[in-house]
């Protein structure tokens, strides 16, 4: 158990973000999608640690700063 915890704890020390300089209409014009699905599926990422965002920017990676 103590491995896996060292291991999780390298993997996000390793981790890298980054910073996309984009509102969430931007973003999914970008994607062919739209900004409500962009939001939701953001939404779902911040509630579990993936990205964390701002008013600007959007940051996807490393949560905890």
């Amino acid at each position: 158990m103590e491995s896996l915890i060292d291991h999780d704890r390298a993997m996000r020390e390793r981790a890298s973000s980054i910073t996309l300089p984009l509102t969430q209409a931007e973003l999914a014009s970008l994607i062919g999608s739209s900004r409500e699905t962009v939001e939701r599926i953001l939404r779902g990422w911040r509630q579990r640690g993936i990205v964390r965002t701002a008013y600007r920017p959007s940051v996807i990676g490393t949560a905890a700063s």
